[in-house]
């Protein structure tokens, strides 16, 4: 899959609600290239044939921010012999209709979640709303230790309304 791709068509047929995101495809790349590199989806996630990843939708309500969904499913990456690990879970995403933005479970946050990456442009594409140019937060950038800066597109996500 390449990221022209993705940025102009679902990744793939999708007949639910939830979010479809290939996060960012040389990060992909570069953990299956390992020796003991691994890419595992828990809790409901799932793998596409073209590498995005599926979380099925949880819950979607009008909270003071905007517009709240929630989404099922974790992603784990792994390497280095365990020092790598980056779980992709817990994802939040809220749109007040000019600012959007993708959080995450995190743990080692004060609130418990880490925003991502800021989503400054959406695109109805039928039943899905496309946000083609997430940029990665400063704290997304310690999450990928640093390997890419704040403010690196990742790969556009796609919010599928139920049918």
């Amino acid at each position: 899959m390449t990221t022209q791709m993705a940025a102009t068509q679902l990744p793939a047929p999708i007949q639910r609600a939830g979010l479809c995101w290939a996060v960012k495809s040389t990060f992909s790349t570069y953990v299956e290239s390992m020796s003991d590199g691994e890419i595992t989806v828990l809790d409901g996630a799932e793998r596409l044939p073209d590498g995005a990843f599926f979380f099925p939708l949880q819950d979607a309500h009008d909270g003071d921010e905007g517009r709240v969904a929630t989404f099922a499913g974790t992603v784990q990456f792994t390497g280095h012999r365990g020092m790598l690990a980056v779980a992709i879970g817990g994802i939040r995403l809220i749109d007040d209709g000019k600012h959007a933005s993708l959080s995450i479970a995190d743990s080692l946050m004060p609130e418990g979640r880490l925003t991502l990456v800021e989503l400054s442009a959406r695109e109805q594409s039928g039943d899905a709303l496309r946000y083609p140019a997430p940029r990665l937060t400063e704290d997304g950038s310690d999450l990928f230790f640093e390997n890419y800066p704040a403010g690196a597109e990742f790969e556009p996500i796609w919010f599928l309304a139920a049918n």
